[in-house]
């Protein structure tokens, strides 16, 4: 089936043109519904596009053509590797074994799998055995923080290091989520109100250019360490309020 829409596409990336109407957007996503091959990187990189160029109305027409749940992880996958990184030669399913893994393991780990020409499978086994192993010897450098004793090394141990000072910071948590933005919280005032507040949580804060998070949809980035001076949202650096707070 031809695809009629104005951009371009190769078997791993879409661009789409910054000017494109939504309507055309639109019949773009019912001609990707009714192609015979699954095109994730294509259904991906398009609703990455729309989040950013229309905003939160385009989940009411996905909704229409997909199931929500089956799409969150393929907009995962195609956050953690963005196109430069994707790889021809290799099937999406071998990119979902390594998209959890920091950008210099999914260089290693998709280039071993190229020259060596492994399976899925076989891939999936070699690499989580040895990120297994690895990980058991993992630790951030000693913090002894309340309960935290070493430094966090990822976006959960973020999540997780945020929930123990939420309070101390002036938040209320409502909602952690699985979608972008990944949490919703309430914020006290110096009026003592509270004002609802959207949070991304990223280990370093340039990991939220890297996965092209919208930030017009975003009202505060938390991150361990703030790598990204010029960030366009208020930005929140863990290490720094860790600091404060054990000084207090």
């Amino acid at each position: 089936m031809a695809l009629t829409l104005p951009g371009s596409w190769t078997e791993t990336a879409l661009s789409l043109p910054r000017d494109l109407p939504y309507d055309d957007w639109l019949d773009f996503m019912r001609q990707l519904q009714r192609l015979d091959s699954a095109r994730q990187w294509w259904l991906g990189d398009a609703i990455i596009f729309a989040e950013g160029a229309y905003g939160r109305q385009i989940w009411d027409a996905v909704a229409e053509l997909y199931t929500p749940g089956s799409l969150e992880n393929i907009i995962r996958v195609c956050r953690a590797l963005p196109p430069e990184r994707r790889r021809p030669s290799l099937t999406y399913n071998h990119h979902v074994v390594v998209y959890k893994m920091p950008e210099e393991q999914q260089e290693f780990w998709l280039s071993e799998a190229e020259s060596a020409d492994w399976s899925v499978k076989e891939f999936r086994r070699l690499s989580h055995g040895a990120q297994a192993a690895r990980a058991k010897r993992k630790f951030g450098a000693p913090l002894n923080f309340r309960e935290f004793r070493h430094e966090p090394t990822n976006e959960l141990g973020v999540v997780f290091l945020f929930g123990m000072v939420a309070k101390d910071l002036g938040f209320i948590i409502e909602a952690v989520t699985s979608g972008y933005p990944d949490c919703t919280a309430k914020r006290k005032t110096k009026q003592n109100y509270y004002e609802p507040v959207n949070i991304e949580f990223e280990y370093k804060a340039s990991n939220f250019r890297i996965h092209r998070h919208n930030p017009d949809l975003c009202d505060i980035l938390v991150c361990w360490e703030n790598d990204w001076p010029d960030a366009p949202l208020e930005t929140i650096e863990l290490k720094r309020e860790v600091r404060r707070l054990s000084a207090d």
